[in-house]
């Protein structure tokens, strides 16, 4: 996706980062600035439908960090 920013400028934007959960899935983010446009890459992949008991707790956290990253601030300040 990438969204055109005539009279802005970002002052602040998210790190990428990866999360992988086992072999079960895995959580991309990515978010660039290029000029005036701003591009952001988000992707989860989950492998099976079924999340074992033993592995539920794990798999909370790992849901958490895609909640804690996705809820990141990216800052625009206009130009003037």
């Amino acid at each position: 996706m990438y969204d055109y920013l005539p009279d802005f400028f970002v002052e602040s934007i998210s790190e990428k980062e990866q999360v992988k959960f086992n072999n079960i899935a895995d959580f991309t983010y990515l978010a660039n600035v290029n000029g005036r446009f701003l591009q952001l890459t988000v992707s989860l992949n989950i492998n099976t439908s079924l999340i074992l008991a033993q592995d539920y707790e794990l798999f909370k956290e790992f849901y958490t960090k895609i909640i804690e990253k996705q809820s990141e601030k990216i800052v625009l300040k206009k130009i003037e």
